[in-house]
C-alpha cells in the first residue's frame, strides 16, 4: 500500500523592482509618451508663435499660474488610485475663497489666523467625506456630489446668493505672487510654485513607500470589484 503525501507549499519567490530604465519605458509605452509628446508640440508650437514665451522668467510664470491645478490635481492622484473620486473640489476651492476674502477684510493682522481656519475647514470636509465612505459604505461619487451641494449652498447662503464681499490683505497675497518670491537670478519664483514642487516631491516619496503601495492595491481591489 502507497500513500501519497502532500505537495510541500511553494515557496515564495521575490521579484526583483523594475529599475529607473524599465519603469520609465513602461511610462512612455503606456500612454505617458503620448501625453509627453503633446504637451511637447503645444510647447513648441507655443514659442514659435511666440518667442518670449521660451525665455525662463515667461515659463517659471505659466508654471506659477498653473500651481492651484497642479496641487488639486496631486491630492486627487491619490483619490484615484485608490479606486475613488472627489467631485467637492471645485466646491472646497469656492468655499475657502469666501471664507478667505470675507473673514480677512483686508487686514493684514487677521491673514494667518484665517488661514488656520481655512486649514481646519479643509481637513474637516476631507474627513467628514472619508468617514462616510468608508463607515456608512456609501460610494464616494454620492458622498462627494453630496458635499459639493451642501459647500455650494452654504457659500451662498452666507453671501446673500451674490458675489463675494470682502479684499484679501497684502500679507495674504504675498503666497502667491512671484514678485515675493526666491531669486534666483535670471528670474524670481513664487513661493507657490515653491510650495508645489515640494508637495510634489512628497507626493512621489509617499507613493513609493509601504503606505502608498498599499493604496494602490486598495484600489485595484476596488476596479475588480
Amino acid at each position: 500500500m502507497t500513500t501519497t503525501l502532500p505537495e510541500a507549499p511553494a515557496l515564495k519567490t521575490w521579484t526583483k523592482r523594475p529599475g529607473a530604465g524599465a519603469r520609465f519605458k513602461t511610462f512612455m509605452t503606456g500612454g505617458g509618451g503620448v501625453v509627453l509628446a503633446l504637451l511637447v508640440v503645444i510647447l513648441a508650437v507655443i514659442i514659435i508663435n511666440n518667442p518670449n514665451a521660451g525665455e525662463p522668467q515667461s515659463l517659471i510664470n505659466s508654471l506659477h499660474r498653473a500651481t492651484p491645478l497642479m496641487l488639486l490635481a496631486i491630492g486627487q492622484y491619490f483619490v484615484i488610485i485608490m479606486g475613488e473620486f472627489d467631485l467637492s473640489v471645485g466646491a472646497i476651492v469656492t468655499t475657502q475663497a469666501a471664507v478667505a476674502g470675507t473673514l480677512i477684510a483686508g487686514e493684514d493682522s487677521r491673514t494667518y489666523p484665517v488661514i488656520a481656519l481655512m486649514l481646519v475647514l479643509a481637513v474637516a470636509i476631507g474627513l467628514v467625506n472619508g468617514l462616510v465612505v468608508t463607515q456608512l459604505k456609501v460610494p464616494s461619487f454620492i458622498t462627494t456630489l453630496a458635499m459639493m451641494l451642501v459647500l455650494v449652498g452654504g457659500v451662498s447662503l452666507w453671501v446673500g446668493g451674490g458675489i463675494v464681499k470682502g479684499e484679501l490683505s497684502d500679507e495674504f497675497r504675498t503666497w502667491g505672487r512671484a514678485i515675493n518670491g526666491i531669486d534666483l537670478g535670471f528670474s524670481t519664483i513664487s513661493w507657490a510654485v515653491v510650495i508645489t514642487l515640494v508637495t510634489a516631491a512628497l507626493a512621489i516619496l509617499l507613493i513609493r513607500s509601504a503606505y502608498g503601495r498599499t493604496l494602490i492595491s486598495a484600489g485595484g481591489r476596488a476596479s475588480t470589484v
